[in-house]
């Protein structure tokens, strides 16, 4: 994805990245779901994640480059 990015940094969009972490009832789990969209709101990205609180680690971790 980064590269993609890239490319729409360059083409003048500028994007909004949100990370929505939910509960699952009855469950130790968490749904992890980042977006993102460009300043028009069209969305370029949605994923869902399921965790398992229990017993995995979520880390995220996000890097934007350098302006070129």
């Amino acid at each position: 994805m980064r590269r993609a990015y890239d490319w729409l940094r360059r083409a003048g969009l500028t994007l909004h990245h949100r990370d929505t972490i939910t509960r699952i009832a009855g469950t130790p789990s968490v749904r992890v779901t980042p977006r993102v969209h460009d300043q028009y709101a069209r969305p370029l990205e949605i994923t869902e994640l399921i965790v398992d609180a229990q017993q995995d680690s979520l880390v995220y971790e996000f890097t934007l480059p350098a302006a070129v």
